[in-house]
């Protein structure tokens, strides 16, 4: 598969972009990571990303959150904002803090930092946000459980409420349910289809089990060696094409 396979009525019934990258590269020393990545996110849709490891679908979304620098293009957010939501494969909750601390804890950019250092003082719109955000991922009756003691399901939803709680319209996430068995992790990914259909949101997931992003997601985006090789609704993506997509790694 050498060139990325583009459907002319792709977005004909998806929102506005929310999210749109040209030319996205990255680079590692000399070695180039990302080379000339371009997609858009639009609200109400959940993008999927696919492909083997190394193929550049984690570097594609930590460069769009920020975490790293690029090399060339643009990353342009349609809310006029640079921060999005972020969903990571490790969970990384306060174990021995209230589940939602946890979730409060995604609006520490929106309060004062004297006010952050304690969880008990943020500030009561807050956590009227957050007990929201846990009603929204079915967990509001955990909300004063200490997040070690959840499941590893429910603490990816506890994390998910955490994104809802910055209050970003596009939401990235990077291998959310690679550490879940198969039942929570189909769970995670009915809750990220949902959260992008029903609160209008740009959703953007890595995944690694291409049967989910399938089954869930709008749209699939599949990545070679840091290109784009496939671009197309899930509902036209086959299995002929998946096995391309991860041909080189079976080479």
């Amino acid at each position: 598969m050498t060139t990325a396979l583009r459907t002319a009525d792709a977005e004909v019934s998806a929102g506005p972009a929310l999210l749109t990258v040209d030319g996205l590269a990255v680079s590692y020393g000399a070695a180039r990571v990302l080379d000339g990545v371009s997609f858009t996110a639009r609200a109400g849709r959940l993008l999927a990303f696919l492909g083997a490891n190394g193929s550049g679908k984690s570097t594609t979304l930590r460069a769009v959150a920020g975490l790293i620098g690029h090399d060339g293009g643009t990353i342009e957010f349609a809310s006029g904002t640079d921060r999005p939501a972020m969903v990571f494969q490790k969970i990384h909750l306060v174990a021995r803090r209230s589940v939602l601390d946890n979730v409060c804890a995604g609006a520490l950019h929106r309060i004062p930092l004297a006010r952050s250092l304690h969880p008990w003082l943020f500030p009561a719109e807050i956590r009227r946000e957050a007990m929201a955000a846990l009603d929204r991922v079915g967990l509001a009756d955990r909300a004063d459980q200490r997040a070690g003691t959840l499941s590893g399901g429910q603490q990816q939803r506890v994390a998910v409420a955490r994104a809802l709680c910055q209050g970003a319209p596009v939401v990235l996430a990077d291998e959310p349910v690679a550490a879940l068995d198969p039942k929570a992790a189909r769970s995670i990914m009915a809750l990220l289809r949902e959260l992008a259909h029903e609160e209008n949101l740009a959703v953007a997931a890595v995944l690694h089990q291409p049967d989910l992003a399938l089954e869930y997601a709008d749209h699939v985006i599949g990545l070679q060696s840091g290109r784009i090789v496939l671009d197309a609704p899930a509902e036209a993506v086959d299995l002929d094409q998946i096995g391309e997509l991860y041909a080189e790694v079976a080479r």
